[in-house]
């Protein structure tokens, strides 16, 4: 018996039996000696919660299943994707817009293909989300990501690039071409790189566009001055609350912590704009909360209040927050 009502595998079974490594191709991968530094996550869970029930959701990375079988993870992707719509045809017209937006940008485009994931509900009702990584840190880019290219051009599309401008504005990333470093960074480690932007668009029934959400990276800035343009982001959409309790919220994350050096305790904020209402959030790293620090950050530790909880490893989590325009959180 499911915990829950509703959940469906259908859509899991075809991704991950289309996008991730069997037996045979983890063979060749370690024959061959091929994986190296490769992230070697294949596929995750993860629970929207709303109210006493929740959706389930999964993540696959098809970055091992690329190089078992020589394919670009744009091609399993899409491809895979493609032979769901022979069952479901009303995912079919957004896909076919993404693909043309994905391959007009070229071979040697800084845009990529990396990942997708879905919702395991009802194959008529579930969502499909493709993620794109895009190297170049540039407004210009991101507001290539936010209309596809200028296929998006409706109005909800750009009062939403106004909002995306105006936190790019806030956030003030760094400009220039980035890369993800080699995938370990050592606990306690200060992080020295910036990393690239990020979108996902959303594939839904019978919708003839994708929707996107975009992906400010704020790993490696300064935490207190992404601390600073949230609050006045929150401040001038009337997020009153938020913007009184946002701070005071991440210092009882991280208690131990020295906020207005560290750069590392925002990960992303991710933006989107759906039916007029602009949705926001913030992801928090999971490297050490609470009371359980891995490292003291140059301050001195207090003894942890929980010391018998978790045998002695540090508890960690990682807090998005949603906010609607006018609506209290």
């Amino acid at each position: 018996m499911p915990l829950q009502k509703g959940i469906d595998l259908e859509f899991f079974k075809h991704l991950k039996q289309d996008l991730t490594v069997d037996d045979q191709d983890s063979a060749y991968l370690l024959e061959n000696n091929l994986v190296g530094g490769q992230i070697r996550t294949q596929n995750k869970l993860a629970l929207d919660l709303k109210g006493g029930n929740f959706v389930l959701k999964t993540y696959i990375y098809p970055a091992l299943k690329a190089l078992a079988t020589g394919k670009s993870i744009k091609t399993l992707m899409f491809d895979s994707v493609y032979r769901l719509c022979r069952q479901n045809p009303s995912l079919e017209a957004p896909l076919r817009v993404l693909e043309e937006y994905v391959d007009s940008k070229g071979p040697n485009s800084t845009a990529s293909p990396r990942l997708l994931s879905c919702d395991l509900i009802d194959p008529s009702k579930s969502r499909v989300k493709i993620y794109i990584l895009e190297l170049n840190v540039t407004l210009e880019a991101m507001e290539d990501l936010w209309t596809l290219g200028g296929r998006l051009n409706d109005a909800a599309t750009l009062a939403g690039l106004e909002m995306v401008r105006e936190l790019w504005d806030l956030v003030k990333l760094p400009p220039g071409l980035r890369d993800y470093p080699e995938p370990f960074l050592q606990l306690g480690t200060i992080p020295d790189e910036q990393l690239p932007l990020m979108a996902n668009y959303t594939l839904h029934h019978n919708e003839a566009m994708p929707e996107p959400q975009v992906y400010f990276t704020t790993f490696g800035l300064n935490d207190g001055r992404i601390a600073e343009g949230l609050v006045t982001f929150f401040e001038r959409r009337g997020w009153d609350h938020m913007a009184r309790t946002y701070k005071d919220s991440l210092r009882a994350y991280y208690p131990h912590a020295d906020q207005e050096t560290l750069n590392y305790l925002h990960a992303y904020i991710s933006f989107s704009y759906r039916k007029g209402t602009p949705y926001l959030s913030v992801y928090l790293q999971t490297f050490e909360t609470g009371d359980w620090p891995i490292s003291n950050f140059g301050i001195p530790v207090v003894k942890p209040l929980r010391s018998n909880v978790g045998c002695q490893h540090p508890i960690s989590f990682s807090i998005p927050i949603t906010k609607a325009p006018l609506l209290g959180v």
